[in-house]
């Protein structure tokens, strides 16, 4: 009998150590270690329960360029052509940001965006830093949109339908709009 116990004690040290050197993987299509930096925290490394959708007043409070429109979490994908988003005053945009299944052989993925169903602007968006575990998730961003946009309702719609959502962003394509307050002349 001290034979048994002490095989079941070594092995269950055994699996103790490998789940401690190698925890199980979350079986997730979406967002992990390739979600854009943090400001301030926002983004928490526990799965919020309803979407994240941070509005434009919590995070622009200065001239520096911010998030100041996202939807993001790290639970499993469907894929949508769109993600929309608001601004609560007038903003320059810099850069729009989602989270994107590309195809092996894309690199960029043509864009508009839309306000009130007509098309205010458009452009590529490129292939950026990818999820280390899911290869085909990545960024895909246009970090030199740089426009002026003013308060209200906007879509963010692509060429393909491969944009993430979920239940738990509300069906919402995952976006993130980087601004500065106000306007700009250019």
């Amino acid at each position: 009998m001290s034979a048994v116990k002490t095989i079941l004690i070594v092995f269950l040290a055994i699996l103790v150590a490998y789940f401690w050197r190698f925890p199980p993987r979350q079986n997730c299509d979406c967002p992990t270690t390739a979600n854009p930096p943090a400001t301030s925290g926002l983004i928490s490394e526990t799965p919020p329960a309803t979407p994240t959708i941070v509005p434009a007043d919590v995070l622009a409070t200065s001239d520096e360029e911010k998030v100041v429109y996202m939807v993001n979490n790290v639970y499993a994908c469907q894929m949508t052509d769109r993600s929309e988003f608001n601004l609560d005053k007038n903003y320059f945009v810099t850069k729009i940001q989602t989270w994107y299944s590309w195809d092996t052989d894309e690199s960029e993925v043509s864009y508009e965006v839309l306000k009130e169903n007509k098309a205010i602007a458009s452009g590529k968006m490129l292939r950026k830093e990818c999820d280390p575990y899911q290869k085909q998730w990545c960024i895909a961003i246009d970090s030199e949109f740089n426009r002026n946009l003013d308060k209200g309702d906007y879509v963010l719609k692509l060429a393909k339908a491969k944009i993430c959502q979920n239940t738990q962003s509300s069906n919402k394509g995952f976006i993130f709009v980087y601004a500065r307050p106000g306007s700009l002349t250019l």
